[in-house]
């Protein structure tokens, strides 16, 4: 189908030259992006630590990077055949006659090399072989019959008596006892050790044209490698030969404690990398993968959780799964191919390959080409009872082909079975059977045989894309369209049929479907009607595009892929849903993520199409086992942007500096998946989630001590084991207990003498109160009393003397006493309002009642005093008695003046944080919202914002006013 066709030509763009070259095992390298041009060496301290030799010196591997380490005293250059060594120490050469020791917990240094090795050390990496001791002590050999040993402080040499050139040796017990077995070129053998040294001459019990190593055994004597291959020697002196090839000159092999060996051998020109057994089967041929048939390995080095890896000029490689089998898919001479189907099983060696280039089948160990040499893009294949047919385009033209191609201009092969076949030429579809060919329909793209009857994807011929059809029997003639379940076409056309790839049925009679927006599915209910539903990437689907889909042999299984990897689901009666039961990515060993074709065998395990070159069988069981939560170790400490290191009782710091604290999880077993939490033991009770982050940065502690445990957790795992690293937080000089109580005295003091100073001006400042309030009651109250005086006797004496000058006289004499008595009663006013022993609520009580029988009593008004205090009435503070009593007078003034009012209302509410004034009338009343707001209500909100309070206004034409003023009393300072 054409979109196919698109996804499958996208698919092999994005995934370019990820192709291989041979049957091969997942490994994964490490390079040029993760900080290494070369590896040299490889080995594994005490702690699980990655050491890497490189071409600049020594790097530590975290798990995606290697990083340098820094080494006191040694110079620039090449790091290699790093020895690990009993106690967790790690051996290193170096160039330029150097050696090193790398102690998980002394770190690195450098150790002299004997005199007579630097100039050997400084030639050619393969002359000097090292080798350590029961107690971790190293020696070396140069072809010679010489061992040098370092024994902590200098070199001590042995002389191997009929050793003439030692090519290779290992020490068996603590070095003072036990044996050593030697190899020079062509001969292996024993002897024994006493006080170090050995004890008579050597033994020979193998001969060979080339040797190139011994390695230990537990339960035999020893490994050995020649230019014939490797021999297993038991502890009778046999040799059997285990593995054929030229074992490679250059390459360290490796032995791990159960007497597994990993070593590299050369057959017909090309490397291979073989793991033996500990009975000399092999367990694993690495073959002729991609890019390995030009690895020269340096260094093996096996890996603690059950892996291995690789020193070599490419960089640094591991076997990420033995899960994973690897096939290529590579035209003869030509460009990798592209895969879009998988058809047979292989578990009964039947395997077929549909790709853009011809067809392929599995041939034992390898996919071989069964189109033919010249490459014709295959679009169908399709199983028939005695194997596999295709059709293939070229030139505009369509052919078939069985086995070999033809040139008939047949029609595609849609379904063969033993009821008949199906074909399609582009334009329509044919059903032949029993020698009769007739036409059904328009064009069929896939089909899938439901009992009698046949399932077909087809043109729809109205633009939209494919319609599910379908046949029944024999009905040729009537070209029955209709035969597919009713009302599944229907359910169909609702899943947007313009972007299907492909269908399949599953064991419940469901139709999938699938292509560029994911996963649909058709159901039939208990009442007949069938319904419809889509999964997406909120469904829990990888990739929004679902390139393919397959079915497990027994139907309980499906598998999906996209562009971002492979899962699995299970298949259930009922409603259907994605039930996941296994996904499969690369961060899970899969060599790719782009997949283009799924095929489940007999056997259970999964074949999957992975972009251009590469086919891949998955034992998924394995590949996705659970794999336990790894430990976790601190690597590194900056505290105040210092590198520190911590005792045996943990870290000090002091009180103020950040804590930076470097980790690693103790794996290398998808690193990606593992995620790190941590806490404060004593402080946190939760664990903080850092993800994939490996640094833990605490902000400036208090004093006191704490435990900063850290632990790994691998995704349905438990966590793994906290590492704990205590902390002891000082508190600065500043901060302890003298100096607290000494800074304390002195606030003290300090505080006192404010107080003092302060209440010594209050004080101050009240007796200056007090003092302008007589005085403004005996000078300036007396002298406005005597003006008033003299005015009324002004008016008196011009009363009789008549006409208009004494009437006139009079009048000003009047209006001048008038005002004279008021200005009297605003300075008796002031005077009361500032005087410090005026606070109480009763004197303005008294006031308030003064003013307004004095106002409004003699025009007639009608006065209403009334309150409520609850409580101990508080003190006022000056502001409050000063304008709630001018706003009172202000308020009453209006009333009496403009208001025209009968009867006026003076009401209080007191309380120990509020005091409420109401003033209201029965006059005139006006409109709020039409009056310009003159000085006197102006003045009342002035006076209340002062105050901090609020005045309210109620009031209409002929309705009267009613003030509200609410002061808050709380937090204020008596005395203003």
């Amino acid at each position: 189908m054409p979109r196919r066709l698109a996804f499958l030509l996208l698919l092999g763009a994005a995934c370019a030259g990820g192709a291989a070259r041979g049957q091969a095992y997942g490994f994964r390298t490490y390079g040029a992006e993760a900080g290494l041009a070369a590896a040299r060496g490889v080995a594994f301290d005490g702690e699980g630590a990655l050491w890497v030799g490189t071409n600049d010196g020594l790097g530590r591997f975290d798990g995606e990077r290697v990083r340098p380490v820094e080494v006191p005293g040694l110079r620039p250059g090449r790091v290699f055949k790093l020895t690990p060594a009993p106690g967790g120490a790690v051996w290193g050469l170096a160039e330029g006659g150097q050696i090193l020791r790398v102690d998980p917990v002394r770190g690195a240094a450098v150790v002299p090399a004997p005199r007579a090795l630097v100039a050997p050390l400084a030639e050619a990496d393969w002359i000097v072989q090292p080798a350590t001791d029961g107690r971790g002590r190293l020696w070396l050999s140069a072809y010679d019959s010489l061992l040098y040993r370092w024994e902590g402080r200098r070199w001590s040499v042995r002389v191997v008596p009929g050793a003439d050139a030692i090519a290779s040796f290992f020490v068996v017990g603590d070095g003072d006892t036990g044996r050593l077995v030697v190899a020079t070129r062509q001969r292996v053998g024993v002897v024994t050790l006493r006080g170090g040294r050995p004890a008579g001459p050597v033994r020979w019990v193998f001969r060979s044209e080339r040797v190139r190593f011994v390695r230990p055994h537990p339960d035999a004597l020893a490994w050995v490698g020649t230019n014939d291959g490797v021999f297993l020697i038991g502890a009778d002196g046999r040799a059997r030969l285990v593995a054929d090839g030229e074992v490679w000159r250059y390459g360290e092999p490796a032995v791990d404690a159960a007497g597994r060996l990993l070593v590299s051998v050369q057959r017909d020109l090309l490397m291979h990398t073989l793991r033996l057994d500990p009975d000399g089967r092999v367990a694993l041929d690495a073959g002729v993968a991609e890019g390995w048939d030009n690895v020269l390995p340096a260094q093996y080095a096996f890996d603690p959780e059950g892996g291995f890896w690789v020193a070599a000029p490419e960089g640094l490689l591991r076997l990420e799964s033995e899960a994973v089998r690897l096939y290529p898919l590579r035209a003869p001479g030509g460009p990798p191919e592209l895969a879009h189907s998988l058809l047979g099983d292989p578990a009964r060696g039947v395997l077929w390959v549909g790709t853009w280039g011809g067809v392929y089948r599995l041939d034992g160990r390898r996919l071989v080409r069964a189109s033919g040499p010249t490459r014709r893009a295959v679009t169908v294949l399709v199983p028939t009872p005695d194997g596999a047919e295709w059709g293939e385009h070229e030139g505009g033209r369509w052919t078939w082909a069985r086995g070999r191609l033809h040139n008939d201009r047949r029609p595609n092969l849609i379904l063969d079975d033993a009821a008949g076949r199906l074909e399609t030429d582009g334009v329509a579809c044919f059903r032949v059977h029993g020698g009769r060919r007739a036409a059904v329909g328009p064009a069929c793209g896939a089909a899938v045989r439901r009992g009698d009857a046949v399932w077909l994807l087809r043109d729809g011929g109205d633009g939209r894309g494919s319609v599910l059809d379908g046949l029944r029997g024999d009905s040729l003639a009537t070209r029955c369209r209709a035969c597919a379940p009713p009302g599944l076409r229907a359910a169909l056309n609702g899943l947007n049929r313009d972007d299907w790839y492909g269908f399949a049925v599953d064991r419940y009679g469901r139709v999938w479907v699938h292509g560029s927006k994911g996963l649909g599915v058709a159901w039939a209910c208990t009442d007949g009607v069938w319904r419809t539903r889509r999964f997406g990437a909120a469904d829990g689907l990888l990739s929004r595009e679902v390139g393919t889909i397959a079915f497990s042999p027994d139907g309980g299984r499906m598998w999906v892929g996209g562009v971002r990897g492979i899962q699995g689901f299970r298949v259930e009666a009922g409603s259907p849903r994605l039930a996941p039961f296994a996904e499969l990515r690369a961060q899970d060993g899969l060599p790719g993520e782009s997949v283009s074709g799924l095929l489940e065998d007999g056997d259970g395990r999964l074949w999957a199409a992975l972009g251009p070159g590469l086919v891949a069988r998955l034992d998924w069981r394995a590949l996705a086992a659970r794999v336990p939560s790894p430990d976790v170790r601190v690597e590194g400490l900056e505290a105040a942007g210092r590198g520190v290191v911590a005792g045996e009782g943990g870290l000090r710091l002091r009180a103020g500096d950040p804590l930076v604290v470097r980790l690693a999880a103790r794996t290398y077993r998808r690193p990606a998946r593992v995620r790190l939490e941590y806490r404060l033991a004593g402080l946190d009770a939760a664990w903080t989630d850092l993800g994939a982050g490996r640094t833990v940065a605490l902000a400036a502690l208090p004093a006191g001590r704490y435990a900063l445990e850290v632990r790994a957790v691998r995704p349905g795992q438990a966590p793994g084991r906290a590492v704990r690293l205590g902390l002891r937080v000082v508190p600065p000089v500043w901060r302890r207990p003298w100096f607290a109580g000494l800074v304390l005295a002195l606030v003290g003091g300090a505080v006192l003498a404010v107080y003092r100073v302060r209440e010594g001006r209050r004080r101050a400042t009240e007796a200056l109160r007090a003092r302008i309030a007589g005085d403004l009651h005996d000078e300036v109250g007396t002298g406005l009393t005597e003006v008033s005086l003299y005015s009324e006797l002004i008016r008196r004496a011009a009363a009789p003397v008549g006409g208009d000058g004494g009437g006139e006289i009079a009048a000003w004499a009047a209006r001048v006493g008038e005002r004279a008595r008021d200005l009297s009663g605003s300075v008796r006013d002031l005077a009361w309002a500032i005087r410090p022993d005026e606070d109480a609520w009763e004197a303005l009580e008294l006031r308030l009642k003064d003013a307004a029988v004095a106002l409004l009593d003699p025009l007639g008004v009608e006065v209403v005093l009334h309150g409520e205090v609850e409580g101990v009435p508080p003190p006022l503070p000056l502001d409050v008695r000063r304008n709630a009593l001018l706003f009172a007078k202000e308020a009453l003034h209006n009333a009496a003046r403009h208001a025209a009012a009968r009867r006026v209302e003076v009401a209080w509410h007191l309380t120990r944080r509020t005091l409420r004034l109401t003033i209201a009338d029965d006059g005139r009343g006006f409109d709020a919202a039409a009056v310009r707001e003159g000085t006197g209500l102006g003045s009342l909100r002035r006076r209340a914002a002062e105050m901090g309070g609020t005045l309210g206004l109620e009031t209409a034409p002929g309705a009267g006013t009613r003030l509200t003023l609410d002061v808050p009393l709380a937090r204020r300072r008596i005395g203003g």
